[in-house]
C-alpha cells in the first residue's frame, strides 16, 4: 500500500494565494494613487509621489489608529502627546502629495 501525498500542490497554491492577497492588501493605496496621478495627466514622478504619499499615510497611520482605538488602555495622555501629532503629521503629508499632483498636473 502506498501513501498518497494529498497537500503538496494544494499548499502551495494555498501560501501563493495567500501572499498574493497580503501584496494587494497592503499595496492597494499605492496602487490607487498611480491610477489617480495618471487619471489626471501626471508624469512619472508626481505619479510615484502621489502613490507613496498613500501607501505610507496607509502603512504608518493604520497601526497608529490600532493605537488610537486603544487610548483607554495606553493613556490618554501619551495618545495626546506623541500619537495624534504623528497622525496628523503623515496624513497631513499624503494630502500634500496628492494636492501637488492635482494641481501641477
Amino acid at each position: 500500500m502506498t501513501r498518497r501525498n494529498s497537500g503538496g500542490l494544494g499548499a502551495a497554491g494555498a501560501v501563493v494565494a495567500a501572499l498574493c492577497l497580503g501584496i494587494v492588501i497592503l499595496g492597494w493605496p499605492y496602487l490607487l494613487g498611480g491610477w489617480l496621478a495618471g487619471s489626471f495627466g501626471a508624469g512619472a514622478h508626481l505619479r510615484a509621489l502621489a502613490a507613496w504619499s498613500l501607501e505610507l499615510s496607509y502603512l504608518v497611520g493604520l497601526p497608529l489608529v490600532v493605537l488610537l482605538s486603544r487610548r483607554r488602555e495606553l493613556g490618554v495622555g501619551l495618545v495626546t502627546r506623541f500619537v495624534l501629532p504623528v497622525v496628523y503629521a503623515v496624513f497631513g503629508a499624503a494630502i500634500l502629495g496628492v494636492a501637488a499632483v492635482l494641481f501641477t498636473a
